[in-house]
């Protein structure tokens, strides 16, 4: 997984925020300003072996938004759990 650059200066990440790639790349923190969005690459490294069959595979991509209040709204924690369908991948 790889984060995309910013397409403008409203989905730029608030300061201070960089990008998180997980442990073997298999997650990825993104930070968003309210309104903004961003762009995620997800590649997939299929072995050329013999072991390694041909055919469609099962992919799930989970989607985890967490809003974190800040100096206007007060402390506050929503967390939401979205997963995209194999037809937007």
């Amino acid at each position: 997984m790889a984060s995309l650059p910013p397409a403008n200066a409203q989905s730029a990440p608030p300061s201070g925020k960089q990008d998180v790639i997980g442990q073997n790349g298999r997650t990825v923190t993104l930070y968003v300003s309210r309104g903004g969005s961003r762009d995620v690459m997800i590649s997939f490294n299929v072995p050329q072996k013999p072991e390694a069959r041909a055919g469609a595979y099962n992919v799930k991509v989970v989607v985890e938004t967490r809003i974190i209040g800040g100096a206007e709204t007060g402390p506050r924690r929503k967390e939401r759990f979205s997963e995209l369908p194999p037809s937007r991948l």
